[in-house]
């Protein structure tokens, strides 16, 4: 998606967006502006996109969280977008949402293996929260969609290969 296409969709988001920037130029000095403005814009983006209806967006969106999230945050991260999936099947379960975050949780997994050369430590507490969400991967999901995503990320927890080969 282009910028021109992206700002046609969500008009609203470009003065938030200018603000934004001109904030963190205004701080270009300060350490943290670079790190102001990546939370402004992750918070903006992901969330809405994460859960969108068009799965390529939910897509684009896991993908651009990546450079956001330093390599040593990844796993607290992963873990907070874990507390987010419903511990049990719901009427009212959102898939989309479920999707986009399972997403998210994959390319964040990706990105950790490749940089650190191995998966997550056994202590980070992500199979401990992966384990709260198994019915997401059995047949109370009726989402085949949502269930290959959380297998998709069992299997790259299985080990480094499995993670970074497509």
């Amino acid at each position: 998606m282009t910028g021109r296409e992206f700002f046609t969709r969500f008009p609203a988001l470009y003065p938030f967006l200018l603000i934004q920037l001109q904030d963190a130029a205004a701080t270009v000095d300060r350490t943290t502006a670079a790190s102001q403005l990546h939370h402004a814009l992750c918070l903006v983006f992901n969330p809405r996109c994460g859960r969108s209806a068009v799965y390529r967006t939910r897509e684009m969106a896991a993908r651009a969280l990546v450079p956001f999230v330093l390599v040593t945050q990844i796993p607290a991260t992963v873990q907070t977008l874990l507390r987010e999936l419903p511990p049990e099947p719901r009427p009212q379960a959102q898939q989309n949402h479920i999707h986009g975050t399972l997403l998210q949780v994959l390319f964040l997994l990706r990105s950790y293996q490749a940089e650190s050369h191995r998966p997550p430590q056994t202590g980070s507490g992500i199979s401990g929260a992966l384990r709260q969400h198994m019915w997401l991967a059995s047949r109370q999901n009726r989402c085949v969609v949502t269930r290959g995503a959380y297998l998709d990320v069992l299997q790259c927890l299985c080990g480094p290969l499995a993670c970074i080969l497509p």
